[in-house]
């Protein structure tokens, strides 16, 4: 019986520290981002490297590469408070870079995934 509890005990941390961000990363569509640019409500960060950013990005969109997201984000939103949104080309450095923010103390950050699913027109 005892064995039993704590394998149940196990799973529920188990489950639970795996579903962690899944309640700090939110996930953010496109079209609520577009229908949000020019509002000030998101600073939407983009951090694929300056090459993929010249190529073409969201209006607004700020980039700080992944690479350099936790050196240099504190420069760019003081305030943690702040709603971010992240995206990348396809979604897997979002979702790291929205979790390197959480880590960080902000406590709205938004994960918008890959540019690849904007349907709007970008910026050069």
């Amino acid at each position: 019986m005892k064995k039993m509890i704590l394998l149940l005990f196990v799973l529920i941390l188990i489950v639970g520290c795996s579903n962690a961000y899944d309640k700090e990363v939110k996930k953010i569509s496109s079209i609520e981002v577009y229908n949000n640019i020019t509002t000030g409500k998101y600073v939407i960060i983009d951090v694929r490297e300056k090459d993929e950013y010249a190529s073409g990005h969201i209006q607004n969109a700020i980039n700080i590469s992944l690479a350099n997201l936790s050196n240099e984000i504190l420069d760019i939103v003081i305030n943690k408070n702040t709603n971010i949104v992240v995206y990348c080309r396809s979604g897997a450095r979002s979702l790291q870079s929205a979790k390197n923010l959480v880590d960080l103390g902000y406590t709205n950050v938004y994960d918008m995934g890959g540019i690849l699913d904007w349907t709007y027109e970008l910026v050069k």
